[in-house]
């Protein structure tokens, strides 16, 4: 007991405490990928108001959290085992133990809570074929960890685990790297992402500078000649430019009552459903910009916009007012 006590302290408990934490993080983390991936592959129109926006996001958050606590598992792992070889004894230390025991336990607790709101998604209408997905990849990942970590509570020796658990580890390896490769054709290259944020921020532009159009009409009784006409020396406005080539918009009036803007993108929006872009500054004006159609290509694309005088009524001037 001596001699373990000098080749064991803080430091084992610690790692213990990094493997656990990295397991449960890919665990978690591989699911909700999983997850985003199931919603992307079987689109269901009643739960797309809500979930359609998220998926994006959610896979990118799975994926950067992948793609560091799934090496440093793996990476800890390693360490073990190469440290049980060396010190046998360190497999009977009863923070090992307990901690294990502690793993098992918190898998069950997830498990029951990632199966109930597998349930609850399901009882809310939520499509068989998704619901039917979702439980086994719950079933699977559960599974999967608490059983490596019942065969980590029985293990009684150092060296080479089992074929079973080496398979295991092999097989999660790749379920993980399949996982992500799908996230990436879902969501695109880092670079895509980039592009579609430079089309929302286009996208918000132009949705500004239409509510300023519009703005300008009930003030004037008439639409803008052009950009120009929009700045305000006093509020500080003038009309945004692209963020990336910093040049105008395209601007024009096509008759009395109508204008048309127009810019270039470089990503396709309109495959997807909701997934216009959303103004970054909604403009608080007597209308909701956000629930018009702005969906475009990869190219230049140019919106024709009506005004309804009945819709959007001329205000009176301030000297009519006081009269």
């Amino acid at each position: 007991m001596a001699d373990i006590q000098k080749t064991t302290g803080p430091k084992d408990v610690f790692v213990q405490l990094l493997l656990i934490a990295a397991l449960y993080m890919s665990a978690t983390q591989l699911g909700v990928l999983l997850f985003q991936l199931v919603n992307n592959a079987f689109p269901d129109a009643a739960m797309e108001p809500y979930l359609r926006m998220s998926i994006d996001a959610g896979i990118r958050w799975a994926i950067a959290i992948l793609m560091v606590t799934a090496p440093v598992f793996y990476a800890v792992t390693w360490h073990l085992r190469r440290d049980f070889e060396r010190v046998p004894e360190k497999l009977h230390l009863r923070s090992r133990h307990w901690l294990t025991a502690l793993t098992l336990f918190a898998a069950a607790l997830i498990a029951i809570g990632d199966f109930v709101a597998v349930v609850y998604s399901f009882l809310q209408g939520e499509l068989t074929t998704r619901f039917l997905l979702k439980a086994f990849v719950v079933f699977v990942i559960v599974g999967a960890v608490m059983w490596y970590e019942h065969w980590e509570f029985r293990r009684t020796i150092g060296g080479r685990p089992p074929t079973s658990i080496l398979a295991l580890r092999w097989g999660s390896g790749l379920v993980v790297l399949a996982a992500v490769i799908a996230g990436f054709m879902v969501i695109g290259s880092p670079f895509t992402a980039r592009r579609s944020r430079l089309d929302a921020q286009r996208a918000s532009d132009l949705q500004n500078i239409q509510a300023q159009a519009v703005d300008y009409w009930q003030r004037t009784r008439s639409l803008p000649a052009s950009l120009d006409a929009l700045a305000d020396s006093i509020s500080g406005y003038t009309a945004p430019r692209d963020p990336e080539t910093a040049q105008s918009y395209e601007y024009r009036t096509t008759a009395a009552l109508q204008f048309e803007l127009c810019a270039t993108f470089q990503t396709d929006t309109t495959t997807r459903v909701g997934q216009a872009p959303k103004p970054a500054q909604p403009y608080r004006g007597p209308y909701d910009a956000s629930l018009e159609n702005w969906a475009h290509g990869a190219a230049r694309t140019c919106f024709s916009r009506t005004i309804d005088p009945a819709r959007y009524p001329t205000r009176s001037p301030i000297s009519d007012t006081f009269n």
